[in-house]
């Protein structure tokens, strides 16, 4: 059954994906050099709980970052 359903799979996306393309290519391509990144302290995300709900850390992940402009 398997190969059936990757068969179908293989027919329905034939048209949607372009590759292979080596890794080193796709970065170069796709990926610019980001100028003067700003080297981050070692303490930085010190407030990036540890334990608990995944969406706690979120606040305390991107409080730190909104200082920098990655873009």
């Amino acid at each position: 059954k398997l190969p059936e359903y990757r068969a179908g799979l293989n027919k329905e996306m034939r048209a949607t994906w372009v590759g292979p393309m080596p890794t080193d290519q796709f970065l170069d391509d796709f990926f610019r050099p980001v100028p003067d990144v700003p080297d981050l302290p070692n303490d930085h995300f010190t407030t990036v709980p540890t334990k608990g709900l995944e969406k706690d850390m979120y606040q305390p992940f991107v409080r730190p970052l909104n200082r920098f402009v990655f873009l």
